[in-house]
């Protein structure tokens, strides 16, 4: 079973609950149904309001409750690149942790457990170190194959 699955789970899980019994919630008690026979002449658009406000109650919950689970996608994301050959799961760019309880605890020591939660508000902490050496450009031209070079404009 793959490391990243068991965050994954816990977190759609709350997510499906919380936006359900929040939307609930919010339809019962701030949104009671309005019909047109209980409405005076005056206020029977209201009932077609109310028809469209509830039809977007579900998402908004959803955008709402799923700021509070980001960090088990979060979670979720680290552990799938974790250990899997890819050079931004290695170290050093990114500690080996040996299973998911490890991660969230260190994403929680650091306070990165809502790092790239926004695109808006972001934290810089600093430079990271360059994990390669860098590399001198080669001072050759560029190859050419067959009378064009790699942007695509015929050669002299």
């Amino acid at each position: 079973m793959g490391k990243g699955l068991v965050p994954r789970l816990i977190g759609e899980v709350i997510t499906i609950w919380a936006t359900s019994y929040l939307t609930n919630a919010i339809h019962k008690y701030l949104m009671p149904i309005r019909t047109r026979n209980n409405m005076s002449l005056k206020t029977t658009h209201l009932a077609d309001v109310d028809t469209e406000m509830r039809a977007y109650t579900g998402a908004a919950c959803g955008l709402v409750v799923a700021n509070f689970t980001y960090p088990f996608t979060l979670v979720t994301n680290i552990m799938a690149v974790n250990g899997s050959g890819l050079k931004g799961g290695e170290e050093p760019l990114m500690p080996f942790y040996a299973n998911w309880l490890s991660c969230f605890a260190a994403l929680r020591r650091d306070g990165d457990l809502k790092r790239g939660a926004s695109a808006f508000w972001r934290v810089y902490k600093g430079p990271s170190q360059p994990s390669f050496p860098p590399q001198k450009m080669s001072q050759t031209p560029s190859r050419r194959i067959e009378g064009r070079s790699y942007r695509g404009f015929k050669s002299a």
